[in-house]
Protein backbone atom coordinates (compact mmCIF):
# COMPACT_ATOMS: atom_id res chain seq x y z
CA UNK A 1 0.00 0.00 0.00
CA UNK A 2 1.50 3.34 -0.83
CA UNK A 3 0.13 6.78 -0.75
CA UNK A 4 0.24 9.60 -3.70
CA UNK A 5 0.38 13.07 -2.99
CA UNK A 6 -0.97 15.09 -5.87
CA UNK A 7 -1.53 18.61 -7.12
CA UNK A 8 -4.82 18.88 -8.34
CA UNK A 9 -4.71 22.11 -9.88
CA UNK A 10 -1.81 20.97 -12.44
CA UNK A 11 -2.54 17.23 -11.83
CA UNK A 12 1.06 16.67 -11.01
CA UNK A 13 2.43 14.17 -8.33
CA UNK A 14 4.19 15.70 -5.48
CA UNK A 15 5.26 12.45 -4.37
CA UNK A 16 4.30 8.55 -3.26
CA UNK A 17 5.04 7.50 0.46
CA UNK A 18 5.39 4.48 2.53
CA UNK A 19 2.58 6.06 5.31
CA UNK A 20 -0.25 8.11 5.51
CA UNK A 21 2.06 10.41 8.23
CA UNK A 22 4.67 10.83 5.93
CA UNK A 23 2.23 11.87 2.94
CA UNK A 24 0.68 14.63 5.87
CA UNK A 25 4.36 15.97 6.84
CA UNK A 26 4.87 17.07 3.22
CA UNK A 27 1.30 18.71 3.68
CA UNK A 28 2.46 20.42 6.93
CA UNK A 29 5.68 21.44 5.10
CA UNK A 30 3.67 23.05 2.03
CA UNK A 31 1.32 24.88 4.80
CA UNK A 32 4.54 26.07 6.59
CA UNK A 33 6.06 26.77 3.38
CA UNK A 34 3.65 28.11 0.92
CA UNK A 35 0.44 29.01 3.34
CA UNK A 36 -2.77 27.34 3.11
CA UNK A 37 -4.27 28.24 -0.09
CA UNK A 38 -1.62 26.11 -2.13
CA UNK A 39 -2.50 23.47 0.70
CA UNK A 40 -5.60 23.50 0.29
CA UNK A 41 -5.13 22.50 -3.95
CA UNK A 42 -3.50 18.85 -2.78
CA UNK A 43 -5.03 15.65 -2.74
CA UNK A 44 -4.06 13.01 -0.54
CA UNK A 45 -4.69 9.25 -2.63
CA UNK A 46 -3.97 5.90 -1.03
CA UNK A 47 -3.14 2.48 -3.27
CA UNK A 48 -3.23 -0.87 -2.42
CA UNK A 49 -1.51 -3.96 -3.53
CA UNK A 50 -3.63 -4.47 -6.61
CA UNK A 51 -3.40 -1.29 -7.72
CA UNK A 52 -6.61 -0.01 -6.79
CA UNK A 53 -6.72 3.95 -5.72
CA UNK A 54 -9.06 6.08 -3.54
CA UNK A 55 -8.99 9.38 -2.12
CA UNK A 56 -8.58 9.92 1.39
CA UNK A 57 -8.33 13.90 1.77
CA UNK A 58 -8.52 16.55 -0.26
CA UNK A 59 -8.42 20.72 0.29
CA UNK A 60 -9.11 21.96 3.47
CA UNK A 61 -9.96 17.80 5.08
CA UNK A 62 -6.56 17.49 4.08
CA UNK A 63 -5.49 20.72 5.69
CA UNK A 64 -7.36 19.45 8.96
CA UNK A 65 -5.41 16.02 8.85
CA UNK A 66 -2.36 17.26 8.92
CA UNK A 67 -2.82 19.48 11.81
CA UNK A 68 -4.28 16.83 13.49
CA UNK A 69 -1.39 14.86 13.11
CA UNK A 70 0.90 17.17 14.12
CA UNK A 71 -0.95 18.31 17.47
CA UNK A 72 -0.98 14.98 17.74
CA UNK A 73 2.91 14.41 17.53
CA UNK A 74 3.32 17.47 19.58
CA UNK A 75 4.70 16.83 23.18
CA UNK A 76 2.49 17.47 25.80
CA UNK A 77 4.42 20.32 28.56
Amino acid sequence: MTYDLWDSESGNIIGTFVTRDQALSVVREALSRHGVGYAETLLLGQEDSRGRTKAIARGKKLVQLARALESAESPRT
